[in-house]
């Protein structure tokens, strides 16, 4: 995505929380750095992505792990999965980084 752009879903500007659930700022996964440790708190999109992603297991509430970054879009972990998401997919998820190890 370039700059200047807002993300659209079916041609609608991506409605993008300020907080998390315990007041923490959010943003997409894709501006998330390798190590990070973050907690979904929303997944916008079109209902495909929506639902491809919830069979992955990508769901408010979860918390994932940064693994890998490229310009084509990340790998992460979740409950020990490893999935590859592409970048599209990794603008669409809202995620919060102030979250307590388990």
């Amino acid at each position: 995505m370039s700059r200047g752009k807002t993300p659209r879903a079916n041609g609608k500007p991506i409605r993008h929380p300020t907080r998390g659930a315990n007041g923490s700022p959010c943003e997409p996964l894709s501006s998330r750095r390798v190590g990070e440790d973050v907690r979904v708190v929303e997944v916008a999109g079109s209902a495909a992505l929506k639902r491809r992603l919830r069979h992955l297991g990508l769901r408010p509430g979860k918390s994932i792990r940064v693994r890998q970054k490229s310009p084509a879009g990340m790998v992460v972990t979740s409950r020990g999965l490893k999935l590859a998401l592409g970048k599209d997919a990794t603008q669409h998820i809202l995620v919060e980084t102030d979250i307590e190890k388990a």
